[in-house]
């Protein structure tokens, strides 16, 4: 009789390793105001996979909401070059920030804390 050995992690034992807070804090980062809720999970998490994952989303969205903060208020007070550098970070921004959570949301279902790319390390 032949016996089989099955060598996937059981449930409870693969969420010692990664938690579900970890996997879908790329998802809430979407959503408007997701990331005080992303800023939340990293400063008071005290499992290392979902701080990491935190902080790498956290990075990219810190990155593209300081560039905005920043070239808006100077495209509608100073001066009319920064009208374009705003409207593209808002644009592409928005559309990376999409596109980047839902990596990055794949690869921590399957164990790998993505990080963003272009997002220089901030946290």
């Amino acid at each position: 009789m032949a016996t089989t050995t099955h060598t996937e992690t059981p449930g409870p034992e693969l969420l010692e390793q990664r938690s579900i807070l970890g996997i879908f804090v790329h998802l809430f980062a979407l959503i408007p105001f997701g990331v005080v809720f992303v800023l939340g999970t990293y400063a008071f998490s005290n499992h290392p996979y979902t701080t990491e994952n935190a902080r790498n989303a956290l990075n990219w969205h810190l990155t593209i909401t300081g560039l905005f903060v920043v070239l808006f208020p100077l495209a509608l007070f100073v001066w009319d070059v920064f009208v374009i550098p705003a409207a593209l970070v808002f644009i592409f921004g928005g559309m990376l920030s999409w596109l980047f959570g839902l990596v990055a949301l794949g690869k921590a279902i399957f164990g790998t804390a993505w990080k963003y790319p272009m997002a220089p390390e901030l946290l």
